[in-house]
């Protein structure tokens, strides 16, 4: 009797250390990977066939090519500060006017290809800014189809699985 209530004990005390240890944080580049694969998996049709991932140094980026002439390119490029984030984020806006997505800047723009003047825009691009984290999400189709996943999409889809995996923390929305 004696020996099962030691074992239960022992049982007991393990499970509620292992509760209170503290978890090890991912780092960016664990966080940026978890984050894109969930993303392609959601977003991307025919994944993981028609999806390829790449890293360097900071830079995280998944492409989704649904069809030949047509991808969506996600980048995630973590910096040191939130403030060497947000410079990088004025740089590459180039003065577009700035919006809200979730309480973050955002900006969205689309321009026509050199080769396909007129028609829709076949490039669409968003760029947002969330902590340390600049994000952006590009799609390119080069016919009247709309075959790339939307860069709209995409974006809210890093959003929901980064906050999921801690790669960012919510602002008031």
């Amino acid at each position: 009797m004696k020996r099962v209530f030691l074992l239960a004990l022992i049982s007991w005390l393990l499970l509620a250390c292992m509760a209170i240890a503290p978890r090890r944080t991912p780092t960016p580049e664990e966080a940026a990977k978890t984050v894109l694969e969930k993303v392609a998996d959601t977003v991307c049709p025919g994944a993981p066939q028609c999806c390829r991932f790449s890293a360097e140094e900071t830079v995280y980026e998944l492409w989704c090519t649904p069809a030949a002439g047509h991808f969506t390119v996600a980048t995630l490029q973590w910096f040191s500060s939130e403030s060497d984030a947000h410079a990088a984020f004025e740089n590459r806006r180039e003065g577009r006017t700035a919006v809200e997505f979730h309480g973050f800047p955002l900006v969205v723009w689309a321009e026509d290809h050199p080769s396909f003047l007129g028609g829709q825009p076949e490039y669409r691009t968003w760029l947002w800014q969330a902590q340390q984290w600049l994000v952006q999400v590009g799609a390119f189709d080069d016919t009247h189809f709309t075959i790339a996943p939307d860069p709209g999409s995409v974006s809210e889809a890093i959003y929901q699985a980064g906050r999921e995996y801690g790669l960012f923390q919510a602002k008031e929305e």
